[in-house]
């Protein structure tokens, strides 16, 4: 890939970054994105220890 100036190479950069952490699916996550698992977690009610 090539690019013209910085400019691009640090746009192109930030685009793959936020492909990424906010798209890509995380084995970690269930194989889900970190905004399906955000949207899932907020989603369950959360049980608390008495």
């Amino acid at each position: 890939m090539e690019f013209n100036n910085n400019r691009e190479a640090k746009d192109a950069m930030l685009e793959w970054l936020l492909w990424y952490n906010r798209s890509r699916m995380h084995s970690t996550l269930r194989y889900l994105s970190p905004a399906q698992f955000e949207q899932q977690a907020l989603a369950s009610p959360i049980a608390l220890a008495a």
